[in-house]
């Protein structure tokens, strides 16, 4: 029964004693008292209203519990804390020795949350992932599959001898490929500021050390991102999508960047379904060079058979302009 409910039926409620209408609710004691003759009504009541969680200052914080466990957090988040402050749970100021005991609790707390070896690097390389993620504009679940990576890494010793940063942006790489949102290496490094070779020896690393069997990226895994920044319509995303399946079917094109590949079917299908989007933006989006789009494009309307109008391609004696 809530609380509502309880108050609704304690005032149609007559004391069997007395008749009194006079009912309350001992909320402390879980018991319905009648407050003429002190009769106590019913007892060992449950209450099933919120639990509010008090806060530093005495008041409720409209919560029942503390924050999630996370493991995206060097402790899960299930350590506590003492919380900032010199006053007691009536909010009077602490004097003498409580004060002093205080202090030192609480420096002795923050040196228990790295108490075992590895624990404040640990927490360094979370903090700095958490930022990474946000840089890239990454979702939750990305953050904790990279955060679930690192962590295997760090406990197999693979993060002996290499820059944290380089193993978190790692991890972050593999995680987005894990959840079949890939980025490139060139794109992370970019946007992390981190060097492309750290980056790529880290991930060599995580991926030996964790005997990770992760496929290649494939190009219509990126296209739905490349498009979406792209603001293309769901025609042009279409027929992309149609040219990109097409050409993995040749062989020719499996060893060559799925990222080359995505932005030239982007552009094609925007030759072809007349919503034409420049080569610069396209390449400016995809990290790659214009000139690779041109030779990409080229080669691949060559070998589906597609006859693009010069007016509409660029196209001169074959060759892109």
């Amino acid at each position: 029964m809530e609380a509502s409910s309880l108050e609704e039926a304690i005032d149609d409620e007559i004391c069997p004693e007395c008749s009194s209408s006079h009912i309350v609710m001992d909320y402390i004691r879980g018991e319905v008292v009648c407050e003429v003759c002190g009769l106590v009504v019913r007892e060992n009541y449950i209450d099933k209203a919120p639990e509010w969680t008090r806060g530093s200052d005495g008041g409720f914080l409209g919560i029942r519990t503390g924050s999630p466990s996370s493991i995206s957090i060097h402790d899960r988040g299930l350590t506590t804390e003492i919380s900032p402050g010199l006053r007691d749970s009536q909010g009077l100021p602490l004097q003498g020795m409580d004060r002093i005991t205080l202090l030192r609790l609480r420096r002795l707390q923050k040196r228990m949350k790295y108490s075992r070896s590895g624990e404040k690097s640990l927490a360094e390389a979370l903090m700095e992932l958490d930022r990474m993620a946000t840089v890239m504009g990454l979702p939750r679940e990305f953050k904790r599959e990279a955060a679930m990576i690192y962590r295997k890494a760090a406990s197999r010793s693979l993060v002996r001898g290499r820059t944290i940063k380089g193993m978190v942006a790692a991890s972050i790489y593999i995680a987005c490929r894990v959840m079949m949102a890939p980025r490139t290496l060139d794109e992370i490094s970019h946007g992390l500021g981190i060097e492309k070779r750290d980056l790529a020896l880290s991930y060599k690393a995580i991926v030996r050390g964790l005997r990770l069997g992760l496929q290649p990226p494939r190009a219509e895994d990126f296209l739905r991102r490349i498009a979406s920044q792209l603001d293309l319509s769901m025609e042009v995303q279409a027929e992309a999508l149609d040219l990109i399946r097409r050409a993995e079917k040749a062989e020719e094109f499996h060893s060559k960047a799925p990222m080359g590949t995505v932005a030239a079917c982007i552009y094609l299908a925007s030759l072809m379904t007349g919503n034409k989007v420049s080569q610069e933006r396209i390449s400016q989006v995809a990290w790659v060079s214009e000139v690779t789009i041109r030779i990409r494009y080229t080669s691949i309307a060559s070998k589906l058979g597609l006859e693009i109008s010069p007016s509409r391609a660029g196209l001169r004696s074959g060759k892109g302009s």
